[in-house]
């Protein structure tokens, strides 16, 4: 692939293309999307990335191909600088259920090709998102909302019962680890670290900020925690990496 030009942030995502046909005998390249004074978007397919990481993706070695793609020589090796590099390491590292999630979609269908996209005049975060392509044209369709949302950066849940309170914490860290902490009283659950941050990302992979209202959010949170709607009160607030929020309050 070309060289792309030093950026300070990705965004990463997996996007379809419209149906292409490939010989079978002939590896798949990069394709770059665009390349502007703003940002670089390049296109891996499966054979591509397994070509820069040197292992194979199976429904049995996701977690293992995720661990080369949180590696900076995967990506230098892929024709990124080093600051390129440690900016996509560092996103791969921020979102590893999406990021799993993703190689799992291009395992099952050869349609799929991950994109990544460097931001070259911001140092803000990446997202997750899914975008049509049209390979006869290489006119890719809009940015899909998730694309358009900074990374979050922090998320606050309380939700108040008449027996007991719900507490959800969220933080992204600037060397990408998270601290996370998750509390029932009403089923006297506690969590905190790993265990606690996969709930939490599993919950958020539910909401789009973007197309979703307030009343949305509430209801996509009660679901996935097994809360009745009969609160006292429940506080939301997400803040991003774009300096944006999503604050409210329901009583």
């Amino acid at each position: 692939m070309k060289k792309l030009t030093l950026g300070t942030a990705v965004l990463l995502t997996a996007l379809s293309l419209s149906a292409a046909i490939i010989p079978a005998a002939t590896a798949q390249a990069a394709i770059t999307v665009e390349s502007s004074e703003y940002k670089s978007v390049t296109l891996f397919s499966v054979e591509e990335m397994e070509a820069f990481t040197g292992e194979s993706l199976t429904s049995k070695t996701v977690s293992s191909f995720y661990k080369k793609l949180t590696t900076d020589s995967t990506w230098t090796a892929a024709g990124y600088t080093e600051k390129e590099a440690k900016s996509i390491t560092l996103d791969f590292t921020r979102n590893q259920s999406k990021a799993e999630g993703i190689l799992k979609k291009l395992n099952k269908n050869s349609a799929l090709y991950l994109k990544i996209i460097i931001l070259k005049q911001h140092s803000e975060g990446a997202a997750f998102g899914v975008q049509g392509y049209d390979n006869n044209n290489q006119t890719p369709e809009p940015s899909t909302p998730a694309e358009t949302q900074g990374t979050l950066k922090e998320l606050d849940i309380s939700i108040e019962y008449k027996k007991g309170d719900i507490e959800l914490s969220y933080e992204v860290k600037s060397n990408g680890k998270v601290k996370a902490e998750y509390e029932n009283e009403l089923t006297n659950t506690e969590m905190s670290g790993t265990k606690a941050q996969t709930t939490i990302e599993a919950l958020l992979e539910k909401i789009d900020f973007k197309t979703m209202d307030n009343a949305q959010i509430t209801q996509v949170v009660l679901k996935e925690l097994n809360l009745s709607d009969n609160y006292k009160e429940f506080e939301f607030e997400a803040e991003f990496s774009n300096n944006t929020k999503v604050e409210f309050k329901n009583k």
